[in-house]
């Protein structure tokens, strides 16, 4: 995914397999237009990121391969991208520039 995203002229920051990481991550980083959001990340819900995300008001996606009645209830704002993800639908959801991809795919390499 992350090569699909360059390839569409983002700079991608990641893949950030853990919430921990995603966390400093976006705390560190000054200039995050957009993210994708795996719901799962390194076996943790990405809950945390997102209301980071939200707080600084940085668009994001979430990735999910199921159905979660908290997802459409608290972050009802927020598209969900069923699994498997159409790389070009979340290219144009999280916009261009810089990146955040965080995704539980750096973990099965």
């Amino acid at each position: 995914m992350a090569e699909a995203l360059q390839d569409a002229g983002s700079i991608v920051l990641g893949p950030i397999p853990t919430v921990d990481k995603a966390i400093k991550k976006i705390e560190s980083e000054p200039h995050i237009d957009g993210a994708v959001v795996d719901v799962n990340l390194g076996g943790m819900l990405a809950y945390p990121v997102a209301d980071l995300l939200i707080a600084r008001k940085i668009p994001f996606v979430f990735t999910s391969g199921y159905e979660d009645n908290l997802l459409r209830d608290r972050y009802s704002q927020v598209k969900n991208c069923a699994k498997p993800l159409s790389v070009l639908g979340a290219g144009g959801s999280a916009g261009r520039g810089h990146v955040a991809l965080m995704t539980t795919q750096a973990l099965k390499r």
